[in-house]
């Protein structure tokens, strides 16, 4: 007998096989010390959402299988806590792909796409915001001041002003 698909919503820290079927939302390659791995976001049919780390062992493997919009079914991987500094997602846990991880029937899986949730400039001056999630916002850059590109010791940095859309005419 085939196993059923589960919800993101269901994923606990109980076991590791489980069987998703979910749709690339987001994906980003991360470098740390030279070491590269990607993350993505991948979201289900009830638009539930959940961070994926792919390790640089497996890099290789599904970095260009794995691309944004991609619906698959994914299974076995490691559930651990979303204790990161900057989060996603608002899921209580993180997948990491293993060894044993799987990635099957590619794109024969009817998954919208997910629902951005703009929070809206008032909402961060007010601090009405998780502090530790990334945020959507809606805005533009309405100008760009200080600008600093070379290295000399320290990362680079623009300041940038922002406009909020909510209130142009």
């Amino acid at each position: 007998m085939v196993r059923p698909f589960e919800m993101i919503g269901d994923i606990n820290n109980r076991k590791e096989l489980w069987k998703l079927s979910v749709k690339i939302h987001h994906k980003w390659k991360v470098s740390m010390t030279n070491k590269k791995h990607f993350d993505i976001v991948v979201v289900d049919k009830q638009g539930h959402d959940i961070h994926v780390v792919v390790s640089i062992i497996f890099r290789q493997t599904f970095d260009f299988v794995l691309s944004v919009n991609l619906m698959c079914m994914r299974s076995n991987f490691q559930v651990v806590p979303n204790d990161l500094t900057f989060i996603p997602t608002n899921h209580k846990y993180i997948l990491k792909f293993t060894s044993g991880s799987t990635i099957g029937d590619i794109d024969k899986h009817d998954i919208r796409d997910k629902m951005t949730n703009l929070t809206p400039f008032a909402d961060i001056i007010l601090r009405k915001w998780h502090k530790h999630l990334l945020t959507d916002i809606i805005g533009v850059v309405d100008e760009i001041g200080y600008s600093q590109s070379q290295m000399g010791g320290k990362k680079p940095q623009i300041n940038l002003v922002l406009r909020d859309l909510e209130y142009v005419s």
